[in-house]
């Protein structure tokens, strides 16, 4: 029994055990790590973790092969399946075929970060010229973008351009018959939003656009303002929504995740892929989905796309929305 015993521990040299124990903390951090979407507690040490689905998901890949060569024991092995089955679940949806809805009416939102010390307006003004939106909705925007934009307002007329020196420039434009345009903050005071009001084909629609603060710099109050929205929001469950801007929280973070739950909001990006936006540098599998736009259930997506970079630290998004059929 002690020579069975024996003859039943991995073997291998010195490079195999120290792969062994590579393999180890790798799949106890991937593991819990992979956890973190399904806990609804909103703290830094659920948050931040929350935010690498993607991270995991392809670290697990490397891992596995690693653990076929290092010759591990089965509960590493059970411990790998677990963390690849939960990223799975987790990322699943937005690479699965979204459903289709018939189209009563559609209309085009560009959204994006354009970083407030970025003062080339050139890109912006070719990727609004080559997309031609019915609806822009931009944060961080500084003096050289506003100037830019009042000069499209003969475009689009309906506006409201509040630039920044620092991260809380917003700027919302709209070709489409706007009934209303205001800036509005929740929770946190210091953080403007804008909402807006359109006449889509006789449709009412509500567009918010924001640009909260980030987990490290502000979490609670982050926190605070989704929920606010959420309570805001609720009330009027019967007009059709849509929420955009750069959230500065990945879609499966615990406040976030509560926002979309509590309004019945679907990621648009849900079928098209992660799209990640941040940062810029990074390759694509690796960047953050931390800019969206969400949407009710009265609103389906005919699709979701990337756009070029406009020297930002963000991608802008382009997503074509439309009301569903009565």
């Amino acid at each position: 029994m002690a020579e069975q015993a024996i003859n039943s521990k991995p073997q291998g040299g010195a490079w195999s055990k120290t792969l062994r124990g590579l393999v180890y903390i790798g799949a106890a951090g991937a593991v819990l790590g992979s956890i973190t979407p399904f806990i609804s507690v909103s703290v830094l040490l659920t948050d931040l973790p929350s935010h690498f689905a993607a991270y995991y998901f392809i670290g697990l890949i490397f891992l596995i092969g690693f653990a076929a060569a290092a010759r591990v024991r089965k509960a590493v092995w059970g411990a790998l399946a677990l963390g690849f089955a939960l990223n799975t679940w987790t990322l699943a949806p937005y690479y699965l075929p979204a459903p289709k809805t018939k189209p009563a009416a559609s209309f085009k939102i560009l959204q994006a970060n354009v970083l407030f010390l970025n003062q080339d307006s050139d890109a912006l003004q070719k990727l609004i010229a080559a997309e031609n939106p019915d609806v822009i909705a931009l944060s961080e925007i500084n003096a050289a973008h506003a100037a830019f934009l009042k000069k499209i307002t003969t475009a689009y007329p309906y506006y409201l351009i509040e630039p920044s020196r620092d991260a809380r420039g917003l700027a919302f434009l709209s070709r489409l018959h706007t009934l209303a345009i205001k800036r509005v903050s929740f929770a946190d005071a210091s953080v403007p939003a804008h909402v807006a009001t359109l006449d889509i084909n006789g449709h009412t629609v509500r567009i918010l656009s924001l640009h909260p603060r980030t987990p490290l710099h502000g979490l609670a109050l982050r926190d605070a303002d989704f929920a606010a929205i959420t309570k805001e929001f609720s009330a009027r469950k019967d007009t059709p929504l849509v929420v955009t801007g750069d959230f500065n929280a990945t879609p499966w973070c615990p406040a976030l995740k509560k926002l979309k739950t509590g309004l019945s909001l679907t990621d648009a990006r849900q079928g098209y892929g992660l799209n990640g936006t941040w940062p810029v540098w990074l390759p694509a599998p690796l960047r953050l989905p931390i800019d969206h736009v969400l949407v009710s259930e009265e609103i389906s997506v005919q699709d979701y796309t990337l756009a070029p970079a406009i020297g930002s630290d963000h991608l802008p998004t382009v997503a074509v929305l439309s009301l569903r059929a009565d």
